[in-house]
């Protein structure tokens, strides 16, 4: 957790990128329990998913990606207590 807020390594990993089916998964590298803020951005700053969730050290987290969204570009953002992390990710079906 420390490491992550001095820019040493991400809070999360997100993976695949591409995603090329329904899911993305993401890993917490966090050591300690903090309420963050999930966001799923267009690369206008338009919002298509977003919700709330308690991190835990190690857990692995699966958002379901509406089929609705479409192929591009997308950011995702989570915001912690003491964090804020973006990550470009490609969404391909």
């Amino acid at each position: 957790y420390k490491e992550s807020l001095k820019g040493r390594i991400s809070a999360f990993k997100f993976y695949p990128n591409p995603i090329i089916g329904n899911q993305l998964y993401f890993l917490s590298r966090i050591t300690k329990v903090d309420k963050c803020k999930f966001k799923l951005l267009d690369v206008n700053g338009q919002s298509f998913a977003n919700c709330i969730f308690e991190a835990n050290e190690n857990a692995q987290y699966i958002l379901q990606i509406p089929t609705t969204i479409p192929n591009g570009m997308y950011i995702v953002e989570i915001t912690g207590k003491n964090f804020i992390q973006s990550e470009k990710i490609e969404i391909l079906r």
